[in-house]
């Protein structure tokens, strides 16, 4: 039996994605993260599919490049990214882990899951 799965895309719809359904979130206060309001759910890269082809996305990184930020090229919505697994406090890059922006799932109520904390400023 597989896990279910939610689903969601940019405002216009030009970037979608199909992941496990979460059952946290999180909030990360980098500047990145906290000027764009999103809230994360995370998975491994096998578990996440890109629907739309790899080429139709923008991406942004700064700081330390470790991470990659997608976003929509046409609406502008902050829809996924990469980065190294940082849960012990330090990148780990053998253990890459995927971010999707569950603002932007079709009909998914996150609004009774568990919200942690990132700080995504001092990693």
């Amino acid at each position: 039996m597989t896990n279910p799965t939610i689903k969601g895309s940019c405002h216009c719809g030009a970037v979608q994605w199909e992941a496990p359904e979460p059952t946290k979130l999180a909030r990360c206060n980098c500047s990145f993260c906290d000027r764009i309001g999103a809230e994360w759910a995370h998975c491994s890269p096998d578990e996440f599919r890109l629907i739309t082809a790899p080429e139709r996305l923008s991406a942004y990184q700064f700081g330390t490049f470790t991470g990659v930020h997608y976003h929509c090229p046409n609406c502008g919505s902050a829809t996924h990214g990469t980065s190294p697994d940082y849960s012990t406090g330090t990148a780990n890059f053998d253990n890459p882990i995927v971010g999707y922006n569950v603002r932007m799932a079709h009909d998914f109520d996150r609004s009774q899951l568990p919200v942690e904390q990132h700080d995504g400023r001092n990693y």
